[in-house]
């Protein structure tokens, strides 16, 4: 998946967190997808045009972009600056109540350096004080029409990514959130602006709860409608909802585009990581146990982001493009054993391979060196199965792979240098131990 277990999104709240508790078992079971997907009528674009006339980003001259506090929503906002000549209108989640143009800018650019970015004109960021799961994304009213007159483009990116949550809990921001994207699409202008919707690997089903589902290969092209009883946890329910009314609202005359990304690796060149990425998460506590488990289909499904979001800035910017999904993620991903040797050498420490009961053993023995969001992550991975789940969702991407050869950038693929790139960074920032002690 993108991330991980605790919500480090701009949507997260307290009052979530209470939801999440409230939500029972049996309510999560008599949860209707299909239902929850039903787009508001009255979105419609006022004039539907052929595709000649959709706005691309290469010619927009504002994009309105959510989750620029995010991962990947810091490398969007990186490149529509670097490679457009638009002005960005990011949603910031205010931090301790300060809602001007300062302070959002501020959050943003601790942001940005985190994760090594620059930017050099910051004139053309627009930051707006909101919240993904408020009415109009917390804007007033006023606001709301101001923004839908402005941009012309919008790239969806920010969501809650929680994998324990249930779907009520994240159905603010990912559902809701996405709703109110879709009025702005249509409103302020007759055409319907251009939506760039990032999804997830996770509103494909797989696990060992899906009938058949190591035999399934799942192609760019599926119908999503046909997984709606088979999607499975919050998160990947929440997602699949969002891109089902993105579909709907194609239907109607929205220009989109729908990426769904597996798991984000780090920056091919930098190392820059997202520092809540479950793998780095699983890898840095089997470093402070001091073994890794023997699971033969254990697999990191991982693509880096800059390539990703350069192929999301290819695609958006080509309407030949547009009104299809896109996987951007690896087919054919690294075995976990061998990621494991590579840390070996990057480290110079040396990590036994045990059974998976040991494993669990000696996790639990070091728990007093594991930070929270590593004891989250053990805590889901209960059996081999829980390692191995993501080795059973076999994709096609060959439209991507088309793209990026057509744009003169194969596809990026995570190599033992890259690795050790991303292993680096998080040394510098604290995260991983360099050695066992």
């Amino acid at each position: 998946q993108e991330v991980v277990t605790k919500g480090n999104s701009e949507s997260e709240s307290e009052d979530e967190d209470k939801r999440a508790l409230s939500v029972t078992a049996a309510g999560r079971a008599r949860l209707d997808l299909e239902e929850e997907a039903r787009l508001d009528p009255r979105i419609v674009p006022t004039e539907v045009v052929p595709p000649e006339e959709w706005t691309t980003l290469a010619m927009a001259s504002a994009v309105f972009l959510t989750g620029c506090t995010g991962f990947l929503g810091a490398f969007l906002l990186s490149d529509v600056l670097e490679k457009t000549k638009a002005t960005v209108l990011c949603i910031v989640r205010p931090r301790g109540g300060d809602t001007s143009e300062r302070a959002l800018k501020a959050v943003i650019k601790k942001n940005l350096d985190q994760y090594n970015l620059q930017v050099k004109d910051w004139a053309r960021v627009k930051p707006i004080a909101g919240d993904l799961s408020k009415l109009r994304m917390g804007m007033d009213e006023d606001e709301f029409e101001s923004v839908a007159k402005e941009c012309d483009c919008i790239i969806h990116s920010g969501a809650h990514v929680n994998l324990v949550y249930p779907y009520a809990a994240l159905k603010p921001a990912n559902v809701q959130g996405t709703t109110e994207i879709l009025k702005l699409a249509v409103m302020g202008r007759a055409k319907a602006k251009t939506v760039i919707h990032i999804s997830t690997n996770a509103v494909l089903p797989a696990g060992a709860d899906v009938p058949r589902a190591c035999e399934r290969v799942y192609s760019e092209d599926d119908e999503l409608a046909d997984y709606s009883r088979e999607v499975t946890g919050g998160y990947g329910q929440s997602k699949w909802v969002a891109e089902r009314m993105i579909w709907e609202a194609r239907n109607r005359g929205v220009p989109v585009v729908v990426i769904r990304p597996g798991n984000i690796a780090g920056h091919t060149l930098t190392g820059s990581s997202n520092m809540s990425d479950h793998i780095f998460l699983t890898i840095s506590a089997c470093i402070k146990a001091g073994c890794f488990p023997r699971v033969d289909e254990w697999v990191f499904e991982m693509t880096p982001v800059d390539f990703i979001s350069h192929i999301i800035l290819t695609l958006g910017s080509n309407p030949t493009y547009f009104n299809q999904a896109y996987h951007l993620i690896d087919p054919t991903p690294v075995s976990a054993a061998v990621a494991m040797r590579w840390v070996e050498g990057i480290l110079g420490v040396s990590l036994d391979e045990v059974e998976f009961e040991e494993w669990r053993r000696r996790v639990k023995g070091a728990f007093h060196a594991l930070t929270e969001a590593e004891i989250s992550i053990f805590a889901e991975l209960d059996t081999p199965e829980s390692l191995s789940s993501s080795s059973s969702l076999q994709v096609s991407s060959s439209k991507v792979d088309a793209v990026a050869a057509e744009a003169g950038r194969p596809r990026q693929r995570v190599n033992a240098r890259s690795f050790q790139q991303y292993i680096q960074f998080y040394r510098k920032k604290g995260l991983i131990l360099a050695n066992q002690e």
